[in-house]
């Protein structure tokens, strides 16, 4: 399992906290009678986080990981904190779940391109949340392409690389995966720049 990452941006808030009570004979004796702590404490209103996983079937061969133990597994993750509730976890739950099975030992897809699969899916059911990140992952890479037909002009690169994310927002659901997301993205760019200055041959062609 990887460190999970909020896919939003999250505010903390901060809260001062008296608890009016002990909880040991020890802490009691350590305040003299005097029963207050004060403290403070850090709540995030709403966060919604992506952690990813893999399994290895190799690994899983060497130590007997079956496939009920994969199931009970998926079971966890699904109500890990549906039993384990506290003050601080809130109404934590898990919101989705999705599972690659490969045909192969070794994979029929590297992990990355699995894993934009279900950015892509978002963003093409019309998820604005999913498309922008889409764009402040990519528009780097797609500038980085444009730059050099452009020669260095801002204001030409900035509009081939809109024309970009148009087509390839109009373009999401014929995305059928047989390259990779980056791949596919660099075509639409070479092609939005490639049409741009044939555009612009033709106009001042009259």
């Amino acid at each position: 399992m990887t460190f999970s990452r909020s896919i939003e941006p999250i505010v903390a808030l901060e809260h001062s906290i008296t608890r009016m009570a002990v909880a040991t004979e020890a802490e009691a004796e350590k305040q003299s009678g005097d029963n207050r702590t004060m403290g403070r404490k850090y709540t995030v209103p709403y966060g919604l986080y992506r952690a990813s996983g893999f399994v290895s079937a190799h690994l899983a061969n060497q130590t007997g990981f079956s496939e009920e133990d994969l199931n009970l597994f998926w079971d966890s993750l699904l109500n890990m904190f549906e039993h384990d509730r506290s003050a601080a976890r809130g109404m934590m739950a898990t919101r989705g779940l999705y599972v690659f099975e490969h045909s192969t030992a070794l994979g029929n897809a590297p992990a990355y391109a699995l894993f934009d699969r279900i950015t892509i899916e978002r963003a093409a059911r019309g998820d604005q949340k999913a498309f922008r990140a889409l764009y402040e992952h990519y528009a780097p890479f797609v500038w980085r392409v444009v730059y050099r037909s452009a020669g260095g002009d801002r204001d030409v690169v900035e509009e081939i690389v809109q024309e970009t994310f148009v087509r390839i927002h109009l373009s999401l659901r014929k995305f059928a995966a047989e390259s990779s997301l980056g791949t596919w993205i660099f075509r639409i760019a070479f092609n939005s720049s490639r049409s741009f200055w044939a555009s612009e041959v033709i106009w001042y062609g009259f």
